[in-house]
């Protein structure tokens, strides 16, 4: 499985975390700036 990857952009207050495939990008989280880092990771297990 390919990294996950993030994007973010103020003024919009949230980290997109994402997979980039050939065919599709798949949405593993949007993680509001204020919580913690990789609260969201257990999801990629």
């Amino acid at each position: 499985m390919p990294p996950a990857r993030r994007h973010f952009r103020l003024p919009f207050p949230y980290a997109v975390v994402y997979i980039d495939k050939p065919d599709h990008v798949w949405v593993i989280a949007i993680s509001p700036f204020k919580r913690s880092p990789g609260y969201w990771s257990e999801r990629l297990g």
